[in-house]
């Protein structure tokens, strides 16, 4: 007799859960897909944040590798090591500059599209 009762509330349970959402209104479905499609968005915009930030400190980390010029012994004189060559070295610092000024224009726009459309605590 129990079971038969639990069967019979299991399967009005599952009756009123199928009623439930087959006469959801269309602005409850809505609503529903509109708070994931939201949670979704607002997860790839922070998302593509992150990734920016970090790709800006690795750039970071280079130009401090390249502005390390302290010489590899206290006898040379030569910065960097002897294989120094000043027209790579400036033009690997010249594109590292441009390349982190870029990446912050890039991240400046992302946090402001999360801003935007998202909140600041998204």
């Amino acid at each position: 007799m129990a079971k038969e009762n639990a069967k019979a509330t299991n399967a009005a349970t599952l009756t009123n859960k199928f009623i439930t959402k087959l006469s959801a209104s269309p602005e409850a479905v809505i609503a529903s897909r509109a708070a994931i499609l939201a949670q979704q968005a607002a997860s790839k915009a922070n998302g593509l944040v992150t990734k920016l930030d970090e790709e800006r400190l690795e750039l970071e980390l280079k130009i401090l590798s390249l502005t390390d010029l302290s010489p590899e012994t206290s006898f040379s004189l030569v910065p960097g090591g002897v294989n120094f060559d000043a027209s790579k070295w400036i033009n690997d610092l010249h594109k590292t500059n441009l390349a982190l000024k870029m990446k912050n224009i890039e991240l400046e726009a992302a946090q402001d599209i999360v801003n935007e459309w998202f909140g600041n605590n998204a």
